[in-house]
């Protein structure tokens, strides 16, 4: 997690004290967790912090973070066998690849965020379902439920989309998973 005096100031102009803030960040399905207290490793605070621009964690790939843009295709494999032959991930439902585009919710002023895999019917006309992938060594926090964070995360999307039928598909990793991600 990174703590907040490691933080750097993005340099943009903000009013905090009863003035309008420029250039909001949007409040996404990841960020919802944490504005909502759910989140075990981000305060509101940090929410706030990042959605007004006050101060910003710089973003720092780590293994987690790569083992995770390892293994969620694998994931979406998988989903296509048990979920469905339908399921798409962004690349394929826009038809392009996406690079860094971080929201598919463009006309939403507050709300917005990346799904990680969409169902379509069998013609692919039609949306039917949200599928989000997440990558642990703490199965321990799966054992009666997903964690909030993570379930909210989800559920937005599917409300955002206006989706009835949500996903939420974790690969449990062992420490060792994350020293070649490929093995996995």
């Amino acid at each position: 997690m990174a703590k907040f005096n490691k933080w750097e100031k993005t340099g943009k102009r903000v009013s905090v004290l009863g003035g309008p803030i420029a250039n909001p960040k949007k409040i996404t399905a990841t960020r919802l967790g944490a504005v909502c207290g759910l989140n075990r490793w981000k305060t509101p605070f940090q929410a706030w912090c990042e959605i007004t621009r006050v101060a910003e964690p710089p973003f720092e790939g780590n293994k987690y973070t790569l083992t995770g843009q390892v293994v969620e295709p694998r994931l979406n494999e998988f989903c296509k066998e048990f979920i469905s032959p339908n399921l798409k991930t962004p690349e394929e439902y826009y038809d392009k690849p996406l690079g860094f585009v971080w929201d598919f919710f463009p006309d939403q002023p507050v709300f917005g965020g990346k799904w990680d895999a969409l169902v379509t019917n069998r013609k692919g006309d039609k949306n039917i379902g949200i599928v989000e992938y997440k990558t642990t060594s703490r199965a321990q926090d799966w054992l009666v439920s997903p964690p909030d964070y993570y379930a909210i995360q989800a559920l937005a999307y599917g409300a955002w989309e206006g989706l009835d039928d949500v996903w939420l598909v974790p690969a449990f990793l062992e420490q060792d998973d994350y020293v070649d991600p490929a093995d996995y």
